[in-house]
């Protein structure tokens, strides 16, 4: 005896989610290409290294105060029975990744930033 599956039928052909992702993409293209220039802006203010520091803690800011809100409602709910954030001995080897990953990272940024300072916005991005 075989079993058939049977597919669900599409209620709506004409289904707008692809045309919302669209829109958020293309959203997200105009922000990341504004970037560039709102650093050097930034810079003729402040310097390279400056805009770096205020770009990451108040991202880190930004994002500690949603996981603390996340956590809290979780906790609030009761779906969050113990806390572990690090279990320490198991992941010596990823916690070393992230952090020559994080080292990395804020090599990269520093020397992009210091690249729109010394060339043009084009050629940063190029080099970038």
């Amino acid at each position: 005896m075989t079993q058939e599956l049977e597919l669900p039928s599409r209620s709506n052909p004409n289904n707008e989610k692809p045309l919302m992702a669209l829109g958020a993409l293309s959203i997200v293209l105009i922000l990341f290409a504004i970037i560039p220039i709102l650093i050097r802006v930034s810079e003729g203010e402040i310097s390279p290294n400056s805009t770096l520091f205020n770009r990451l803690w108040i991202s880190t800011a930004i994002l500690g105060l949603y996981n603390g809100l996340s956590i809290l409602k979780k906790k609030i709910s009761g779906d969050l029975i113990s806390i572990k954030l690090f279990p320490l001995s198991q992941n010596i080897h990823t916690l070393g990744l992230l952090l020559l990953l994080g080292v990395f990272s804020i090599g990269q940024q520093v020397f992009y930033f210091k690249s729109l300072v010394q060339t043009n916005i084009a050629n940063a991005e190029v080099l970038h």
